[in-house]
């Protein structure tokens, strides 16, 4: 979960100079997150796949995307 919070973070810093970073930010690690649970089935990455996992990344990634707009929200009014 930690990882997929901290993923959403350094995507939207990497993705800030384009149009729409926000919604880029939070469909590349929503794949990504599910992108590497699924190949856990698939036994290409070890571990094991478990669907709560993915609704815990999916937390973590809205999460983040929630203080990534409090933040830019109170940017705007400095």
């Amino acid at each position: 979960m930690l990882w997929a919070y901290s993923l959403t973070f350094a995507l939207y810093l990497c993705f800030k100079a384009f149009e729409k970073p926000l919604i880029i930010t939070v469909v590349t690690s929503s794949l990504f997150a599910i992108i590497i649970e699924l190949l856990q089935i698939k036994g290409v990455i070890s571990g094991t796949f478990d669907i709560l996992d993915i609704i815990s990344e999916l937390v973590a990634i809205i999460l983040a995307l929630l203080m990534i707009k409090r933040f830019e929200k109170q940017q705007n009014k400095a």
